[in-house]
């Protein structure tokens, strides 16, 4: 796995987040590893841009940096990224207003709970990170439904970073402290349905892991419910670790994590403030976004040309 080295001292350095465009360290990951090259994107955005022209109702967004999430997470497979991206518009239409097509600011106030965040620094592979803190989350202020809301806004903004196209995400979700109580409302086999299809058929993004940490006994609930419907592929990315930090740190460095995982980066909550300035400078595009769609199908069509999609 290449490593950035501080050149001064050979330290391990980490790369930002949030970054604009792809640093040659990631475009050459998106040759060897996606196989990318300009003819490689320029013939596989026409090709799709011919299937959504035929398919019927369907008015997508075109641009590049939009289509190209769909192409780098299927290693440019053209008609499995149009599959993904027919998920992604039933989907939204599906849960507008319950999951989907939120704007920033209409969920600002559930990212400053601090319950989840990204990390300032990506992982040695340029992944970014993701904390969910399960334990912390107040049910009795905020739902299910609106911590799904929220995340969702957070993905949009990272998977439409070209780098984080390429280099993929990775999420750790801390059961610190959380009661059995919070865990059978996450255990809903209809919550839980949502979330893996969401990640598994709908999300364009190369999932590089899911680590669990801190789990009670009790978690088995959600995991015995939850692996009816993982694939054999991200089952394999799903990790647990229980309260063995060092375990995580095989896949996460410690020095990019906050000091609740036994991290060097102090508290979960120094990087807020500055993702939050991000989070709300994204308005435009949310707004831009939240009109693209399937026009003139109902659901219940929708539904049934999509059926991996959804489940009411």
């Amino acid at each position: 796995m290449e490593k950035l080295r501080n050149r001064k001292n050979n330290e391990m350095t980490f790369m930002k987040y949030l970054i604009d465009g792809i640093p040659p360290e990631i475009a050459r990951k998106a040759q060897v590893e996606l196989g990318e090259s300009e003819e490689v994107r320029a013939e596989s955005l026409k090709n799709l841009r011919s299937l959504i022209k035929n398919e019927p109702d369907l008015h997508s967004c075109m641009e590049d940096t939009f289509l190209l999430r769909f192409l780098r997470s299927k290693k440019y497979r053209v008609e499995k990224a149009f599959k993904t991206l027919k998920n992604f518009y039933t989907y939204k239409a599906t849960y507008s207003g319950i999951l989907t097509d939120f704007r920033p600011s209409e969920v600002l106030h559930i990212l400053k709970t601090n319950y989840f965040t990204a990390l300032e620094y990506r992982d040695s592979g340029y992944a970014g990170i993701g904390v969910i803190r399960m334990g912390e989350i107040d049910l009795s202020k905020i739902t299910t439904d609106e911590m799904m809301a929220c995340i969702l806004v957070m993905a949009e903004i990272g998977i439409n970073m070209e780098s984080i196209q390429v280099a993929g995400y990775a999420v750790i979700l801390d059961f610190e402290g959380v009661t059995i109580q919070t865990v059978k409302q996450f255990a809903s086999p209809t919550f839980l349905y949502r979330v893996i299809q969401c990640i598994q058929d709908v999300i364009p993004c190369r999932i590089k892991g899911y680590h669990i940490v801190n789990q009670p006994y009790f978690f088995n609930i959600i995991l015995a419910i939850a692996r009816t419907f993982l694939s054999a592929k991200l089952s394999s990315r799903l990790h647990l670790h229980g309260s063995n930090l060092k375990s995580l740190y095989k896949y996460v460095p410690q020095e990019i994590l906050p000091e609740e995982l036994g991290g060097k980066q102090g508290p979960i909550s120094k990087f807020l403030e500055v993702y939050s300035k991000k989070f709300l400078s994204m308005e435009d595009h949310f707004t831009k976004m939240i009109k693209f769609g399937y026009q003139g199908k109902t659901l219940e069509e929708l539904q049934k040309d999509n059926p991996h999609a959804v489940l009411t």
